[in-house]
């Protein structure tokens, strides 16, 4: 198997509503305290930060906090590879980020970064957690990963401990034990690629011999079919961190290559991204609005509803 990269969508779906969730229930508190020593490489915290499997432990917590330090790595390791996102200089450009930013989008994307990496410089990432997490010498990349999985595995099992992920980012035990939940996933896979069992071909079917219906309306359309169809009874809620593996399956149901907009275009993507609307902070309510927009003509409202 190749580890898609996309493997971790439901999980970090799953972290974005429990992010927003804690800012409209608490707030995430926004601190200019610095958590790192002066004098310190800040580069190289970043690259341990960004490209290092965790390993290291904390108490568990309650709350999630953003600090200038997040913003203090970020914008320091811009000076190398993204000069030109830098203003003027890098404290101005530091507490423009402070200003500006939605900590919640802050946050989520922070965790997004440091996942992608496992996908697209896994080397780096291998690399490094060999030099941080004291492993030189070790070879085996099997044996790297599997203690850092048991390790995992027990910080989940636990109620008072859980991963340090971020310098500048406290996190919540929930959020801490996803993240966990998406590096176990991922070192599983991984496990598998360096342990590759021979598939057996007798299989009698397969969903890719399975004919798809051809869907003739616009993605935004099949969207509204099924949440009407949720609302009114006929089929069962999507729950919170299920929209990924819904619009997948709705994917592999229905043919929507006459809904792609250009030969580039991921449609799988495009409708997962369709169908699971946005949070509205205040109620956290999915609401789609903001998807459908104000001239959309709604096609399945006249659905009736489910008596059972």
């Amino acid at each position: 198997m190749i580890i898609d990269i996309d493997f971790a969508d439901d999980i970090m779906e799953k972290i974005d509503i429990a992010i927003n969730r804690y800012e409209s229930s608490n707030g995430i508190e926004l601190t200019t305290m610095a958590t790192i020593p002066s004098g310190a490489d800040l580069p190289k915290l970043f690259k341990r930060q960004n490209y290092c499997l965790p390993y290291y432990v904390r108490s568990a917590s309650s709350i999630i906090q953003l600090s200038k330090t997040h913003y203090d790595l970020m914008v320091n390791s811009w000076t190398k590879e993204h000069p030109k996102l830098i203003e003027n200089s890098l404290e101005n450009t530091i507490n423009k980020k402070l200003k500006n930013d939605m900590p919640a989008e802050a946050i989520s994307n922070a965790i997004a970064d440091k996942i992608n990496n496992l996908l697209f410089d896994y080397n780096s990432v291998l690399e490094t957690t060999r030099r941080v997490n004291n492993l030189n010498g070790i070879k085996d990349e099997e044996k790297i990963l599997i203690n850092h999985l048991n390790h995992y595995e027990s910080l989940l099992r636990s109620d008072t401990k859980q991963i340090d992920t971020f310098y500048g980012i406290v996190l919540n035990k929930e959020i801490s034990d996803l993240i966990l939940q998406i590096y176990v996933r991922f070192i599983s896979y991984r496990l598998a690629l360096l342990n590759p069992q021979l598939e057996s071909h007798t299989a009698s079917s397969n969903s890719k011999d399975l004919k798809k219906i051809v869907w003739k309306g616009n993605q935004k359309e099949l969207c509204e079919l099924f949440i009407e169809l949720q609302s009114k009874g006929w089929i069962e809620e999507i729950k919170q961190g299920d929209f990924f593996k819904t619009a997948k399956a709705i994917y592999n149901l229905f043919d929507l290559s006459h809904t792609q907009k250009n030969k580039n275009s991921d449609i799988e993507t495009s409708f997962y991204q369709i169908l699971k609307g946005n949070i509205d902070s205040q109620t956290n309510q999915r609401e789609y609005d903001g998807v459908f927009g104000v001239s959309y003509s709604y096609n399945f409202k006249e659905i009736k509803r489910n008596k059972s």
